[in-house]
C-alpha cells in the first residue's frame, strides 16, 4: 500500500503497463494492408505479444492492368489490391519519390523502431530507412524484395 502512494504521489507508474516497440508494415505490390496482414496471421499474432503492428495501405489503386491504376482517395474496401509506385512500358519505375514521400507524411506524428516489408513494401522499407527521415528505425525486416 505504500509502495503505491509513493508511486501515485511521485507520478512514477510502474504498474502501467509499457509501451511496445512499434513496427510499420508494408504491404507488397497487388495486396493491401489487409491482404499482408492476413498472409503473415501466423508470425502477426506472435509478434503482436511484444511488439504494436501497424499496416499501412499504398497510395494507389491498382487493377489488372496496372496503366490503369489511379491515385487512391482512401476508400474503405481492404481487399482491393495496391501498389506504392508504377512501371512503365519501357519498365522505369514511375512515382516512386511520390510513393516515398507518401509514406513519411502518413507517418510524421507517428515513431517506429522498424520496418517490414514485403516485396515492393521491402524495397520501399530498406530506402526509408536508409534515407535517415524515419527517426528511430533501428531494423528493417524484408522479404522479397527485388531490389534490396
Amino acid at each position: 500500500m505504500i509502495q503505491i502512494a509513493y508511486l501515485l504521489a511521485t507520478g512514477i507508474s510502474e504498474l502501467a503497463p509499457m509501451n511496445k516497440p512499434r513496427i510499420l508494415c508494408l504491404h507488397g505490390k497487388f495486396q493491401s494492408s489487409s491482404i499482408f496482414s492476413n498472409k503473415i496471421a501466423g508470425a502477426r499474432r506472435k509478434l503482436a505479444r511484444e511488439y504494436d503492428l501497424h499496416f499501412l495501405e499504398g497510395p494507389i489503386i491498382l487493377t489488372q492492368n496496372e496503366n490503369e491504376s489511379n491515385a487512391c482517395d482512401g476508400g474503405d474496401d481492404a481487399d482491393i489490391p495496391r501498389g506504392w509506385w508504377l512501371r512503365s512500358d519501357d519498365g522505369k519505375h514511375t512515382m516512386v519519390k511520390e510513393a516515398f514521400e507518401y509514406v513519411i507524411q502518413e507517418t510524421a506524428n507517428e515513431k517506429y523502431d522498424a520496418i517490414l516489408g514485403f516485396s515492393q513494401g521491402g524495397t520501399l522499407a530498406t530506402a526509408l530507412a536508409l534515407s535517415g527521415k524515419m527517426n528511430g528505425v533501428r531494423a528493417v525486416v524484408t522479404a522479397g524484395g527485388p531490389f534490396v
